[in-house]
This record gives C-alpha cells, structure tokens and sequence, in this order.
C-alpha cells in the first residue's frame, strides 16, 4: 500500500507521531511548513486566536515523491477544537495528491471537540475518511505510543482488504 503521511507540528508532538506512523507503515512524509506559528508563548496565544477566526496562513510543502497514493493520513495538533491553520491552508488548497482513502491523526492536550476537528477535516476532502487517531501529547511521549500506532496500522491494512 502505497502511503503518505503529511502532517503539521508546532512544538513537535504530531511530528513524533507522523515519524512513529511513517515507520510502521513504511510510508512517504512530508511536513507543512508555516513560519508565523513557531514555538513560544505569544505565538502560542496567536494561533489560537487565528484558530477560532478561522485566519488561514501561508504554507510551504516539499513535493510529493509520487502523483498517487492509496492513503494519505493528514496529522494536525488541535488548537482551540479545530485542526491547526496550516492543516487547514492545506487542505482548503487542495494540497492532497490523487488518492484513494484518507485518514487522520490528531493530537491534542485532552480537551476541546476532537469530534469537530475530524468533521472541519472531513469536510474539506473528496473521499471517505478510512479512520481517525488520537492521542494526548502524553500519549506520545509514553511507552504506549508503539501500540497505538501498531493498533492504527492494523486497522488501516486490515480496512484495505475488506
């Protein structure tokens, strides 16, 4: 299965997760750039705020190896209950290469709607959304992270066959 991870990360959370994932399903990855959300207290408050008016921001993505994939799984960190700006710059530009199934993962500090980040997301592409993850940034940093992404794998192979 051919498949492609293509994530965003402020502080490196979901790109620890993007990396676990890459690994487990020997897939390509690519890692949106957006300069005005960095790590810091002041563009912390800024991206939240820009998150709930909506202010989408400008983004760079490195090319794709390939023009098509089976799966691509789209990573955000939630912010303020949505996905984060550049994820969705992304998507609302059409970044996705031609593919056949979708999936996300998500991270997040255990509140907010992970339900209504997913459904922002869902909506914003052609195709059925194969499965969803998420984890607490204390998810990822613990031991537990290898079985989360090896139970995500499996349903996602498992999801291709039937």
């Amino acid at each position: 299965m051919d498949t492609l991870i293509v994530y965003y990360s402020r502080t490196g959370t979901t790109r620890t997760l993007a990396k676990a994932l890459a690994a487990a399903l020997q897939g390509d990855i690519a890692e949106i750039e957006c300069m005005k959300y960095r790590p810091g207290d002041l563009r912390y408050f800024l991206a939240g705020y820009h998150s709930v008016a909506g202010k989408l921001p400008d983004i760079a993505v490195p090319p794709f190896p390939r023009s098509h994939y089976d799966l691509v799984l789209v990573g955000t960190p939630v912010w303020t209950s949505h996905p984060a700006l550049p994820v969705r710059s992304f998507l609302t530009q059409g970044g996705l290469p031609s593919l056949e199934r979708v999936g996300f993962f998500l991270t997040h500090d255990g509140h907010g709607s992970l339900s209504r980040a997913v459904d922002e997301m869902a909506a914003l592409v052609d195709v059925p959304v194969a499965e969803t993850l998420s984890l607490t940034g204390a998810e990822v940093k613990s031991e537990t992270l290898a079985q989360s992404v090896a139970s995500f794998a499996e349903t996602l192979n498992a999801r291709e066959y039937a």
